[in-house]
């Protein structure tokens, strides 16, 4: 009765009583296990060394800033752990895409291998040695890449030497200044580029259509 009176299960005296004749009071107070530190957490010392190798090389990737940790801190972080102390810190800035407005489909649409090209350049950070660009030139019909060249710079000259290869690929390398691929530019920095002197092609600005096509090159047939 006294019990239920309670609200005091029986299992539950029962279990006190045995605790209690065991180790009295002390063994009836409440022992909850406490969280147990995880082995690999990061302690604040480590935190705050990861962040000082972060700002001693602002310009440098999560992926070495770990590679920093762990030859000279004297222990190892993964690049995600990098990336998360760094941007709770705020020292990740926030990844912005600068799009513009693309047509349902390109105008222009060649019927013919040689008819028209693409060109555009990929960004290659390599650590040590700096940036390279590899530049190629692809056939609109057959998709297939006439030319590529990875190039230390990325200006006129080196774009006219890859587009320059190409050519000599198709056998168009003797067409007249006039009958050479004349370059559609569509995103900026190609235009500032490739309407430099150094770029010896005939080059002619159009409206964008696909961002995913940085310049075309319309090929004149040589017949």
């Amino acid at each position: 009765m006294a019990l239920q009176h309670m609200g005091v299960a029986s299992s539950t005296y029962y279990r006190w009583r045995k605790a209690y004749r065991r180790g009295g009071l002390e063994e009836l107070r409440d022992h909850s296990p406490e969280p147990r530190r995880v082995w690999n957490r990061v302690t604040e010392e480590e935190r705050d060394a990861v962040i000082e190798q972060a700002l001693r090389h602002p310009d440098e990737p999560s992926r070495q800033i770990a590679f920093r940790v762990t030859d000279a801190c004297g222990f190892s972080v993964s690049e995600s752990t990098v990336y998360r102390i760094l941007k709770a810190k705020g020292l990740v800035a926030a990844w912005e895409v600068k799009g513009f407005p693309a047509g349902d489909e390109y105008p222009d649409k060649p019927t013919r291998v040689n008819e028209q090209w693409q060109t555009d350049a990929t960004y290659l950070k390599v650590v040590g040695w700096g940036w390279y660009f590899l530049i190629s030139v692809l056939d609109d019909v057959s998709r297939r890449i006439l030319s590529w060249r990875l190039q230390s710079k990325m200006d006129g000259e080196a774009f006219s030497e890859v587009v320059q290869d190409a050519l000599e690929a198709a056998g168009l390398e003797q067409a007249p200044r006039l009958r050479k691929p004349r370059l559609q530019i569509v995103t900026r920095p190609m235009r500032s580029i490739l309407t430099s002197r150094t770029w010896p092609f005939v080059v002619w600005p159009v409206r964008r259509f696909r961002p995913a096509s940085s310049c075309r090159i319309p090929v004149p047939s040589p017949s």
